[in-house]
């Protein structure tokens, strides 16, 4: 949003078709996820991610290291490497000026704008 990008999030039970068919609707390009969650979208297999015409040019992922299964399927099947990244979630004392997670800093101004507030309807 910082950069006028629109962010897609879901509020809802996880599975792995609901999750492509989201990041297909909305032609997601940056995809962000917990290891558990890339897990269970490789685990459901080549003929699930298939029936998606996916967008996706970056993945991420923090919390935990993913094993190599994983990431080789979506550089199989995306054509994209899955990254390790370090994020707000992730405080140590290094970071104790960060404020918590969900709050927004001061000068920060959020708006949806009349396109998004349509399409979410």
């Amino acid at each position: 949003m910082a950069f006028g990008v629109p962010i897609v999030f879901y509020e809802g039970p996880f599975k792995p078709e609901t999750c492509y068919s989201l990041m297909e609707k909305y032609r997601v390009t940056n995809f962000a996820y917990a290891p558990t969650a890339y897990r269970a979208m490789a685990a459901a297999g080549a003929d699930v991610i298939r029936r998606y015409q996916l967008n996706v040019r970056a993945m991420s992922s923090a919390g935990e290291p993913l094993n190599p299964e994983v990431i080789r399927f979506f550089q199989e099947h995306l054509g994209v490497t899955i990254h390790d990244h370090y994020g707000l979630s992730v405080r140590g004392e290094q970071n104790r000026d960060f404020l918590p997670f969900g709050k927004i800093y001061k000068k920060t101004k959020r708006r949806v704008s009349q396109k998004a507030r349509d399409t979410l309807s």
